[in-house]
């Protein structure tokens, strides 16, 4: 029932919607596009059914910002836009957030969130992880 797919997909029209990240790309999945443009994934890890034939997902969630840090300002840029990813996906109505895109789920439980930053190849990295209890409408 793809529901990963869906996850992936609801979380890109969050971030487009958004209107925040409009300057730079917006991808989903498994992406081995180059780092050397900031852009932004959003991708779903792993979903596991809760119950047996019941549909109920449990789904681990990933969004990272990538953006270079040879640019000027790039540690404000990626500060202010680390800060609204946090403020996108933190947010306490995220579950109606989600349930409300064109991707066909219903999201009940969002939670468990885990926040990292690095550094990879000279682009600064943060990533927001969340699990998800989620199931196909």
């Amino acid at each position: 029932n793809n529901i990963d797919l869906r996850l992936e997909a609801a979380c890109k029209e969050l971030l487009t919607e958004s209107g925040n990240f409009s300057a730079i790309t917006i991808a989903t999945g498994l992406n081995d596009g180059t780092r050397e443009e900031d852009c932004v994934i959003a991708g779903c890890d792993n979903a596991r059914e809760r119950i047996f034939d019941t549909g109920l997902w449990e789904a681990d969630c990933n969004v990272s910002i990538y953006t270079n840090a040879d640019a000027t300002s790039a540690l404000a840029t990626h500060t202010t836009r680390t800060a609204n990813m946090r403020d996108l996906f933190m947010d306490d109505g995220i579950e109606a957030s989600l349930n409300g895109t064109d991707q066909s789920i219903l999201v009940s439980s969002v939670h468990s969130y885990a926040i990292s930053q690095t550094i990879e190849e000279r682009m600064f990295v943060s990533s927001l992880n969340f699990t998800t209890i989620v199931s196909a409408t």
